[in-house]
């Protein structure tokens, strides 16, 4: 079963926990919509504070979603996490030399995301197993 809409059952809760005892943002109340948003990032890493900043990118971006690629998330979030995840992301950038892009493919996903090859994405909507 590939990605498909979320329903309440696979989202409802905490799904996953990160490092620090804090609770991914995937959790959702029952009623919220939903949106799949893709977040990619380029971070320069030419010096150690560079280097700082994209692994506190990477993890905040962990908190909200699952990595599927290098430098790219995919991010099952509601209006509000999403406002909060580009304010977190944006909070620690260096505009100067950073960048961040946020595709908002909405909550009507299913047929506008295909996979090829290896590293398949986490199916949100079938059953975790740990």
């Amino acid at each position: 079963m590939g990605i498909g809409t979320p329903c309440a059952s696979a989202i409802v809760g905490t799904l996953f926990k990160r490092g620090f005892g804090r609770v991914s943002a995937f959790s959702v109340e029952v009623g919220e919509i939903v949106l799949l948003v893709v977040i990619t990032y380029d971070v320069s890493t030419l010096t150690g504070a560079g280097q700082k900043r994209l692994r506190k990118v990477a993890k905040i971006c962990q908190n909200y979603g699952q990595r599927v690629q290098n430098s790219v998330f995919e991010c099952f979030v509601d209006a509000t996490q999403f406002a909060s995840l580009k304010i977190e992301l944006a909070n620690i950038i260096d505009p100067k030399e950073d960048s961040l892009r946020f595709y908002q493919l909405g909550n009507n996903y299913k047929n506008k995301v295909s996979h090829v090859g290896a590293k398949p994405s986490l199916d949100l909507e079938g059953p975790l197993i740990f």
